[in-house]
């Protein structure tokens, strides 16, 4: 019996297509059963992309990766236009996430959790479930350098990211520019 492993994608197809073709990878190169949960929204139901579309094809499939799609979130009960982009897509996530426990146990509990930066509040489940949790990264080392950084860097700011007078030095990386950062981070 070939090993199960669930593998959960957020809705940003920067996190989507990496996993997605990891996941075949997975299992035509290492013989394993991939299981891969994608969140959802009332909007994608009805009108995914084309980008989404064309690469969950079933003809895209290898026999052993299942797509699950998550009961899917409407959007206008848990966003709002005020909201910015990475917290709207923070919150669908959060939502979504919510029926991730059941869906593990419905499919059968996977031998591992492969999991994008955006849905890793699945780790809190995982523990729950005893289930091996792995983080799969595609971004930009600097960015991941920056994450770590920020941990210590932002009890130090008063005030927002935005009103610092000069780049951020982050150990290792080049300076990043106030204005590149994500709105998020600039201003609190």
């Amino acid at each position: 019996m070939k090993s199960h492993v669930a593998v959960l994608s957020s809705l940003c197809l920067g996190s989507l297509i990496p996993l997605f073709e990891f996941s075949k990878r997975l299992v035509l190169h290492h013989g394993l059963q991939i299981s891969f949960l994608i969140t959802t929204t009332t909007t994608d139901d009805s009108s995914p992309s084309a980008a989404t579309s064309q690469l969950l094809q079933p003809s895209n499939l290898p026999p052993d990766l299942h797509l699950i799609r998550l009961p899917p979130v409407d959007v206008d009960k848990v966003t709002n236009s005020k909201m910015q982009l990475l917290t709207r897509i923070c919150t669908i996530t959060e939502e979504s996430l919510l029926s991730l426990k059941s869906v593990l146990m419905d499919i059968g509990i996977p031998k591992a959790l492969i999991v994008d930066p955006v849905t890793t509040q699945a780790f809190d489940v995982c523990s729950e479930l005893s289930i091996p949790a792995y983080l799969f990264n595609t971004s930009p080392f600097s960015f991941f350098a920056f994450s770590l950084y920020f941990v210590d860097l932002d009890p130090t700011v008063e005030g927002d990211l935005a009103d610092l007078p000069e780049p951020i030095q982050i150990p290792g990386c080049s300076p990043v520019r106030i204005e590149d950062l994500l709105d998020e981070v600039r201003i609190r």
